[in-house]
Protein backbone atom coordinates (compact mmCIF):
# COMPACT_ATOMS: atom_id res chain seq x y z
CA UNK A 1 0.00 0.00 0.00
CA UNK A 2 1.17 3.63 -0.92
CA UNK A 3 0.73 6.71 1.66
CA UNK A 4 0.38 9.76 -0.46
CA UNK A 5 1.02 12.12 1.87
CA UNK A 6 1.52 12.32 5.80
CA UNK A 7 1.46 15.37 8.39
CA UNK A 8 5.22 14.61 8.63
CA UNK A 9 5.63 14.10 4.77
CA UNK A 10 4.53 17.79 3.08
CA UNK A 11 6.90 17.76 -0.07
CA UNK A 12 4.25 14.37 -0.72
CA UNK A 13 7.11 11.90 -1.48
CA UNK A 14 4.73 9.02 -0.30
CA UNK A 15 5.47 6.01 1.34
CA UNK A 16 5.21 1.65 0.42
CA UNK A 17 3.83 0.63 3.47
CA UNK A 18 4.26 -3.81 3.59
CA UNK A 19 1.71 -5.56 5.03
CA UNK A 20 1.79 -8.25 7.68
CA UNK A 21 -0.36 -11.11 7.98
CA UNK A 22 -1.64 -13.12 11.48
CA UNK A 23 -2.01 -17.06 11.80
CA UNK A 24 -6.02 -16.38 12.79
CA UNK A 25 -7.87 -14.96 9.54
CA UNK A 26 -10.39 -13.87 12.05
CA UNK A 27 -8.27 -11.04 13.33
CA UNK A 28 -5.76 -10.49 10.58
CA UNK A 29 -5.73 -7.18 8.94
CA UNK A 30 -4.82 -8.28 5.48
CA UNK A 31 -7.23 -10.25 5.31
CA UNK A 32 -10.12 -7.73 6.53
CA UNK A 33 -8.78 -5.32 4.39
CA UNK A 34 -8.61 -7.59 1.47
CA UNK A 35 -12.38 -8.10 2.15
CA UNK A 36 -13.44 -4.78 2.37
CA UNK A 37 -11.63 -3.57 -1.44
CA UNK A 38 -13.29 -6.85 -2.61
CA UNK A 39 -16.92 -5.74 -1.55
CA UNK A 40 -16.52 -2.12 -1.70
CA UNK A 41 -15.34 -2.69 -5.52
CA UNK A 42 -12.41 -0.41 -4.98
CA UNK A 43 -9.77 -1.17 -7.87
CA UNK A 44 -8.42 2.62 -7.75
CA UNK A 45 -8.22 5.93 -5.43
CA UNK A 46 -8.78 5.97 -1.68
CA UNK A 47 -8.60 3.27 0.18
CA UNK A 48 -11.55 4.15 2.98
CA UNK A 49 -14.29 6.38 1.65
CA UNK A 50 -17.45 7.27 3.11
CA UNK A 51 -20.96 5.11 3.20
CA UNK A 52 -24.00 7.04 3.00
CA UNK A 53 -27.00 5.70 5.00
CA UNK A 54 -28.48 3.92 2.01
CA UNK A 55 -25.14 1.88 2.21
CA UNK A 56 -23.77 3.66 -1.12
CA UNK A 57 -19.92 3.88 -1.14
CA UNK A 58 -18.57 7.76 -1.39
CA UNK A 59 -16.75 8.19 -4.54
CA UNK A 60 -12.87 8.51 -5.28
CA UNK A 61 -11.37 11.58 -3.83
CA UNK A 62 -10.23 12.35 -7.36
CA UNK A 63 -14.10 12.06 -8.18
CA UNK A 64 -15.70 14.21 -5.74
CA UNK A 65 -17.75 17.21 -7.00
CA UNK A 66 -15.15 20.63 -6.47
CA UNK A 67 -18.72 22.18 -5.37
CA UNK A 68 -19.72 19.73 -2.47
CA UNK A 69 -15.96 20.47 -0.79
CA UNK A 70 -17.14 23.82 -0.54
CA UNK A 71 -14.92 25.21 -3.53
CA UNK A 72 -15.63 27.76 -6.40
CA UNK A 73 -13.59 27.40 -9.86
CA UNK A 74 -10.47 25.23 -9.33
CA UNK A 75 -11.15 21.57 -7.26
CA UNK A 76 -9.56 21.25 -4.29
CA UNK A 77 -6.60 18.44 -4.45
CA UNK A 78 -7.35 15.89 -2.31
CA UNK A 79 -4.50 16.19 -0.33
CA UNK A 80 -5.26 19.43 0.41
CA UNK A 81 -8.48 19.02 1.74
CA UNK A 82 -8.07 20.87 5.39
CA UNK A 83 -11.52 18.29 6.90
CA UNK A 84 -9.49 15.06 6.01
CA UNK A 85 -6.41 16.40 6.94
CA UNK A 86 -7.85 17.55 10.27
CA UNK A 87 -9.53 14.19 10.56
CA UNK A 88 -6.65 11.88 9.68
CA UNK A 89 -4.19 14.09 11.97
CA UNK A 90 -6.62 13.40 15.74
CA UNK A 91 -6.89 9.98 14.43
CA UNK A 92 -3.50 9.49 14.01
CA UNK A 93 -3.71 7.25 11.05
CA UNK A 94 -2.10 8.25 7.89
CA UNK A 95 -3.76 8.69 4.82
CA UNK A 96 -3.67 5.14 2.43
CA UNK A 97 -4.66 4.86 -0.96
CA UNK A 98 -4.47 1.81 -3.05
CA UNK A 99 -2.46 1.62 -5.90
CA UNK A 100 -3.97 0.35 -9.07
CA UNK A 101 -3.04 -3.75 -9.54
CA UNK A 102 -1.47 -3.48 -6.24
CA UNK A 103 -1.30 -5.53 -3.18
CA UNK A 104 -3.18 -4.34 -0.26
CA UNK A 105 -1.31 -3.39 2.55
CA UNK A 106 -2.36 -2.41 6.91
CA UNK A 107 -2.28 1.13 7.67
CA UNK A 108 0.53 2.40 9.86
CA UNK A 109 0.23 5.28 12.38
CA UNK A 110 1.50 8.68 12.28
CA UNK A 111 3.82 7.78 15.26
CA UNK A 112 5.37 4.80 13.89
CA UNK A 113 5.89 6.83 10.16
CA UNK A 114 7.39 9.58 12.75
CA UNK A 115 9.72 7.34 14.28
CA UNK A 116 11.52 6.22 11.13
CA UNK A 117 12.15 9.49 10.26
CA UNK A 118 13.14 10.34 13.77
CA UNK A 119 15.64 7.30 13.17
CA UNK A 120 16.78 8.12 10.03
CA UNK A 121 17.61 12.23 11.63
CA UNK A 122 19.72 10.89 14.30
CA UNK A 123 21.73 8.04 11.84
CA UNK A 124 22.57 10.93 10.03
CA UNK A 125 23.56 13.25 13.00
CA UNK A 126 25.43 10.16 13.65
CA UNK A 127 27.31 9.70 10.80
CA UNK A 128 28.20 13.45 10.60
CA UNK A 129 29.41 13.32 13.91
CA UNK A 130 31.43 10.35 12.78
CA UNK A 131 32.80 11.73 10.07
CA UNK A 132 33.01 15.68 10.95
CA UNK A 133 33.16 15.64 14.68
CA UNK A 134 33.02 19.06 16.27
CA UNK A 135 30.52 21.01 18.72
CA UNK A 136 28.36 21.57 16.08
CA UNK A 137 27.57 17.64 15.03
CA UNK A 138 27.65 17.00 18.93
CA UNK A 139 24.87 19.24 19.73
CA UNK A 140 23.03 17.79 16.69
CA UNK A 141 23.60 14.43 17.74
CA UNK A 142 22.44 14.71 21.11
CA UNK A 143 19.47 16.73 19.87
CA UNK A 144 18.36 14.10 17.65
CA UNK A 145 19.16 11.05 19.92
CA UNK A 146 16.49 13.07 22.58
CA UNK A 147 14.33 13.48 19.61
CA UNK A 148 14.35 9.57 18.40
CA UNK A 149 13.99 8.44 22.39
CA UNK A 150 10.69 10.61 22.47
CA UNK A 151 9.52 9.40 19.20
CA UNK A 152 9.84 5.75 20.66
CA UNK A 153 7.98 6.30 23.46
CA UNK A 154 5.09 7.38 21.17
CA UNK A 155 5.23 4.64 18.50
CA UNK A 156 5.97 1.36 20.33
CA UNK A 157 5.93 2.15 24.17
CA UNK A 158 9.88 1.72 24.86
CA UNK A 159 12.24 3.88 25.85
CA UNK A 160 15.92 4.22 25.50
CA UNK A 161 16.68 4.51 29.40
CA UNK A 162 17.71 0.84 29.42
CA UNK A 163 20.79 1.94 27.86
CA UNK A 164 23.26 3.01 30.24
CA UNK A 165 25.21 5.24 27.28
CA UNK A 166 22.13 7.00 27.10
CA UNK A 167 21.22 7.87 30.44
CA UNK A 168 24.59 9.46 30.33
CA UNK A 169 24.41 11.78 26.90
CA UNK A 170 20.95 12.43 28.42
CA UNK A 171 22.21 14.75 30.96
CA UNK A 172 24.81 16.47 29.22
CA UNK A 173 21.88 16.95 26.37
CA UNK A 174 19.04 18.53 28.59
CA UNK A 175 22.48 20.69 30.15
CA UNK A 176 23.83 21.81 26.74
CA UNK A 177 19.57 22.62 25.64
CA UNK A 178 19.76 25.06 28.61
CA UNK A 179 23.07 26.16 28.68
CA UNK A 180 24.20 25.54 24.88
CA UNK A 181 27.13 28.23 26.02
CA UNK A 182 28.76 25.10 27.88
CA UNK A 183 29.44 22.69 24.63
CA UNK A 184 32.52 24.75 24.03
CA UNK A 185 33.83 23.33 27.22
CA UNK A 186 33.98 20.29 25.33
CA UNK A 187 36.96 18.89 23.62
CA UNK A 188 37.03 17.18 20.14
CA UNK A 189 40.70 15.49 19.24
CA UNK A 190 40.62 13.44 16.05
CA UNK A 191 43.08 10.66 17.70
CA UNK A 192 45.76 11.89 14.49
CA UNK A 193 46.34 15.11 16.68
CA UNK A 194 46.86 12.76 19.82
CA UNK A 195 50.47 11.10 20.86
CA UNK A 196 50.65 7.73 19.76
CA UNK A 197 48.15 5.72 20.95
CA UNK A 198 45.90 2.66 20.76
CA UNK A 199 42.13 3.14 20.71
CA UNK A 200 38.92 1.75 19.30
CA UNK A 201 37.49 4.67 17.69
CA UNK A 202 38.92 7.68 16.02
CA UNK A 203 38.31 11.01 18.13
CA UNK A 204 38.31 11.63 21.61
CA UNK A 205 35.48 13.93 23.30
CA UNK A 206 36.70 15.21 26.27
CA UNK A 207 34.46 16.26 29.25
CA UNK A 208 35.55 17.68 32.74
CA UNK A 209 34.49 16.25 35.39
CA UNK A 210 32.98 19.54 36.79
CA UNK A 211 30.84 20.00 34.15
CA UNK A 212 29.33 16.03 33.94
CA UNK A 213 28.22 16.53 37.45
CA UNK A 214 26.67 19.73 37.03
CA UNK A 215 25.07 17.78 34.32
CA UNK A 216 24.23 15.18 36.61
CA UNK A 217 22.42 16.95 39.23
CA UNK A 218 21.18 15.17 42.39
CA UNK A 219 18.86 12.45 40.94
CA UNK A 220 20.88 9.75 40.16
CA UNK A 221 24.47 11.34 39.62
CA UNK A 222 26.04 7.94 39.61
CA UNK A 223 24.05 6.34 36.59
CA UNK A 224 25.41 9.34 34.57
CA UNK A 225 29.11 9.46 35.95
CA UNK A 226 29.02 5.60 35.19
CA UNK A 227 28.45 5.99 31.36
CA UNK A 228 31.86 7.54 30.26
CA UNK A 229 35.12 6.22 30.39
CA UNK A 230 37.01 8.10 33.35
CA UNK A 231 40.92 9.15 33.19
CA UNK A 232 41.55 10.60 36.16
CA UNK A 233 39.25 14.01 36.00
CA UNK A 234 38.43 13.83 32.25
CA UNK A 235 35.80 11.44 30.65
CA UNK A 236 35.72 10.75 27.22
CA UNK A 237 32.37 10.58 26.31
CA UNK A 238 32.84 9.33 22.83
CA UNK A 239 32.54 5.74 23.38
CA UNK A 240 29.06 6.42 25.10
CA UNK A 241 28.13 7.93 22.10
CA UNK A 242 29.26 4.51 19.83
CA UNK A 243 27.32 2.44 21.97
CA UNK A 244 24.83 4.37 22.27
CA UNK A 245 23.96 4.47 18.67
CA UNK A 246 24.16 0.41 18.60
CA UNK A 247 21.38 0.44 21.56
CA UNK A 248 19.39 2.47 19.64
CA UNK A 249 19.80 0.81 16.67
CA UNK A 250 18.90 -2.91 18.09
CA UNK A 251 15.77 -1.09 20.22
CA UNK A 252 15.16 0.23 16.32
CA UNK A 253 15.16 -3.58 15.19
CA UNK A 254 12.68 -4.97 18.11
CA UNK A 255 10.06 -2.00 17.51
CA UNK A 256 10.42 -2.85 13.65
CA UNK A 257 11.18 0.35 12.80
CA UNK A 258 11.86 1.10 9.03
CA UNK A 259 14.44 3.91 8.56
CA UNK A 260 15.36 4.05 5.04
CA UNK A 261 18.32 6.61 4.85
CA UNK A 262 21.66 6.26 3.80
CA UNK A 263 23.40 6.65 7.29
CA UNK A 264 21.08 3.90 8.29
CA UNK A 265 21.69 1.42 5.82
CA UNK A 266 25.52 1.87 6.38
CA UNK A 267 25.23 1.44 10.14
CA UNK A 268 23.42 -1.84 9.36
CA UNK A 269 25.55 -3.31 6.84
CA UNK A 270 28.40 -2.64 9.34
CA UNK A 271 26.13 -4.64 12.36
CA UNK A 272 25.58 -7.00 10.23
CA UNK A 273 29.04 -7.71 9.10
CA UNK A 274 30.14 -7.70 12.80
CA UNK A 275 27.55 -10.32 13.67
CA UNK A 276 28.30 -12.28 11.00
CA UNK A 277 32.23 -12.12 12.15
CA UNK A 278 31.38 -12.44 15.61
CA UNK A 279 32.36 -9.43 16.72
CA UNK A 280 31.18 -7.39 19.59
CA UNK A 281 28.63 -4.71 18.43
CA UNK A 282 30.03 -2.43 21.81
CA UNK A 283 33.46 -1.34 22.33
CA UNK A 284 35.04 -0.59 25.77
CA UNK A 285 36.63 2.43 24.77
CA UNK A 286 39.90 1.63 26.71
CA UNK A 287 42.64 4.62 25.54
CA UNK A 288 46.32 2.82 25.75
CA UNK A 289 49.28 5.08 25.60
CA UNK A 290 52.84 4.11 24.51
CA UNK A 291 54.36 7.96 24.76
CA UNK A 292 53.20 7.80 28.72
CA UNK A 293 50.94 8.08 31.58
CA UNK A 294 47.49 8.12 29.50
CA UNK A 295 45.98 10.28 31.91
CA UNK A 296 48.51 12.66 31.34
CA UNK A 297 48.58 12.48 27.52
CA UNK A 298 44.53 13.58 27.77
CA UNK A 299 44.49 16.19 30.67
CA UNK A 300 47.41 18.24 28.37
CA UNK A 301 45.10 17.48 25.17
CA UNK A 302 41.86 18.73 27.05
CA UNK A 303 43.90 22.18 28.67
CA UNK A 304 44.82 22.97 24.39
CA UNK A 305 41.87 25.76 23.47
CA UNK A 306 39.90 25.15 20.36
CA UNK A 307 42.13 27.15 18.37
CA UNK A 308 45.10 25.34 18.96
CA UNK A 309 43.41 22.32 18.03
CA UNK A 310 41.59 23.52 14.76
CA UNK A 311 44.91 23.69 12.41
Amino acid sequence: MVVRKSKTDQEGEGQAIAIGRTRQPGTCPATAYAAWVSAAGIVTGSAFRGVDRHGHRGAPDHEVDPARLGGHGAPLHPRHDPVREQRRGRSGIVGVVVEEGGVGSIMRTQEEVSLDRAADRFFRSYHAHCTRPDEDTLFNLLAAMHSLNDRMRAACSTRLFGSRSFIGLKALRNLFHHEVELIHEVRIIPVSKLPPVSMDLMSVCLVGRDLIERAAGSKDPAAVMNAFRWYGGIADVEPAIFNMAVDAFEALRVAGAHPSSDAYRVFEAQYDAEEDEGRPHHVTGEIRCRAGDVEEVLRVAFAQTPASRSD
